[in-house]
């Protein structure tokens, strides 16, 4: 059988079947299944969670952050991509300060939410890594003691689910290339576990000196008051916070969080009210990513969605089954290409030529125009700026702007914000005909799809 039949075209179709002699249906389903759990599940890294929550609230949003990562493993990637960086600029930041002992366990834990700032004028709340270092250098509080090994004990079986995770992951694709070589069938669902592995490798690595299952957290005490410290944090202290009261030192909303804030709220605004000062933090911030970076990171993220087009000329039960995969594959991966395109256009692209323009155009009118005229010309930007900010209809401003404060730092372009939802609604179509094809397709496979890889093909000594 050649390797181009690898999808089984022109092969007789198969219903359920038995596996006693040879790979059953149960066995593609259960292997398949069993995979994408175990990867979901074991890489996850959940933050640490509010302390008045109970057990049941605990692994309901683990849960929901496992299907968020089989659902969608691309972004949860870009997730934990910023994270590492942000991890990695913590570790630099504290051994500029002299804390060498300061590793990047440390930083996760603390960008986790694992202490909590108590002052006596105010709640406690988390500080993260950059937070930490600033109360540390003003001597706002003392070097936390929580030592790097108690974190390691507290966390002995995330090693060792990590490691059934990597045995199971290594011992599927070898089955897959094995296949891939003999030129059996390989059904959609075990090309959906191999995209997911493809993501969850990454998100793993860049994972890798986070912490699963950090419950526990430590109270740093404050003898200045929250007053005190604001006032020493200048003007920039005084704008209103959207988390906590030190979002001063190193808040930066940049496009994929204003997305994430803006889909978090329209789908659990109305049923969650957004808490001030917030009592954890969320296990999907994430810290700025550099605009090169991020770029290179699409484009591998974009991978994931490529992977569905091999399986284009696969056998499946039906003409129309084969033509709506095809279709949703397109969909997923057209919708990814244009939010990323309009993302760097709004954001990044026409920013930066509006800077230029107006820094030459300044330069051009200096140039041209008397000294006295100066002040007129100052007073015609002013009066054409506040045109320009005129507010529009209510309807408009809630949807560039949907956070529960009108948060500036916020607000989405209105163009951004349609094309975000219809490429939302396009790619979650998609993804969910695939995810159904999947099981669907088991009604009728290939016969090669159940014949098991012949090793002693590749080893001849096996035999």
């Amino acid at each position: 059988m050649s390797v181009s039949n690898v999808y089984g075209q022109g092969e007789p179709k198969q219903g359920w079947t038995s596996s006693p002699d040879s790979r059953g249906t149960l066995d593609i389903l259960w292997g398949s299944s069993m995979t994408s759990f175990l990867c979901c599940w074991s890489i996850l890294c959940i933050n640490v969670p509010p302390r008045e929550d109970s057990r049941r609230v605990v692994l309901t949003r683990k849960l929901l952050m496992a299907l968020a990562t089989l659902f969608a493993p691309e972004c949860i990637v870009v997730v934990a991509f910023g994270q590492y960086l942000s991890a990695r600029r913590s570790v630099k930041d504290f051994a500029a300060a002299g804390i060498s002992h300061w590793t990047m366990r440390h930083a996760f834990v603390a960008d986790m939410g694992a202490f909590l700032l108590q002052t006596p004028d105010w709640l406690p709340f988390p500080v993260n890594a950059q937070q930490l270092l600033w109360l540390i250098q003003h001597n706002y509080i003392e070097i936390p003691r929580q030592q790097i090994q108690s974190i390691i004990d507290k966390n002995k079986a995330d090693g060792f689910m990590r490691l059934i995770m990597a045995a199971q992951t290594i011992w599927f694709c070898v089955n897959i290339v094995g296949r891939l070589a003999q030129g059996l069938a390989i059904t959609a669902i075990e090309v959906t576990t191999v995209a997911f592995i493809y993501c969850g490798l990454s998100i793993m690595f860049f994972w890798r000196h986070k912490p699963a299952g950090v419950e526990t957290v430590e109270i740093l005490h404050s003898r200045a008051s929250l007053a005190d410290i604001l006032i020493a944090g200048g003007d920039a202290a005084r704008h209103p916070y959207y988390e906590t009261p030190l979002d001063f030192i190193n808040r930066k909303e940049w496009a994929w969080s204003k997305y994430l804030a803006h889909c978090r709220q329209a789908i659990s605004g109305r049923f969650k009210a957004h808490r001030k000062p917030a009592n954890h933090i969320s296990s999907l911030t994430t810290p700025e990513i550099p605009f090169n970076l991020f770029r290179l990171g699409t484009i591998g993220v974009m991978g994931y969605c490529c992977l569905f087009i091999p399986p284009w000329n696969s056998s499946f039960p039906t003409l129309e089954e084969q033509l709506l995969w095809r279709v949703s594959t397109v969909g997923c991966l057209a919708s990814l290409v244009t939010m990323e395109l309009l993302t760097d256009w709004v954001f990044y692209l026409w920013p930066a030529i509006q800077r230029r323009w107006r820094t030459s155009r300044r330069q051009s009118n200096r140039e041209r125009e008397p000294t006295g005229d100066s002040g007129v010309r100052r007073a015609h930007e002013i009066s054409a700026q506040a045109g320009q900010q005129a507010p529009t209809t209510m309807l408009w401003n809630r949807l560039r702007n949907n956070s529960p404060s009108k948060d500036p730092d916020l607000a989405i372009p209105l163009k951004v914000v349609v094309a975000l939802w219809v490429s939302g609604l396009i790619y979650t179509v998609c993804r969910v005909y695939i995810l159904v094809e999947d099981f669907v397709e088991l009604r009728a496979l290939p016969a090669s799809a159940f014949k098991t890889v012949d090793w002693s093909q590749a080893f001849p000594h096996m035999g």
